[in-house]
């Protein structure tokens, strides 16, 4: 988990992606999982704000905590700017596939 402060505003997210190419980043503050999927064939981007969404954050701790091997994991450590540069790409997919579909 990575806690910021900038401007008295506190920030504390998780980023982890699995290898499927799902990136995930939850906010622990909002409770809100950004999802953003680029598996070839799927594209896009997605939140949610149930269990499910601080279940899936809470799994990838446990695997750090335990210090679990690459081979047995679901879950992969990333950084913001790998979470940030995936999130850019699909959003640029997603737009030139409406640009040119809707033409």
């Amino acid at each position: 988990m990575e806690t910021t402060q900038a401007n008295g505003v506190i920030t504390a997210k998780t980023r982890f992606r699995t290898s499927d190419g799902s990136y995930f980043c939850y906010d622990h503050i909002e409770g809100v999982l950004v999802t953003v999927i680029a598996d070839g064939a799927r594209k896009g981007i997605f939140t949610r704000t149930d269990s499910t969404a601080s279940m899936l954050a809470r799994q990838f701790h446990l695997e750090e905590m335990h210090n679990v091997p690459d081979e047995s994991r679901l879950y992969f450590p990333l950084t913001e700017r790998q979470f940030k540069q995936k999130l850019w790409t699909i959003l640029n997919d997603v737009d030139n596939t409406l640009h040119y579909t809707a033409l």
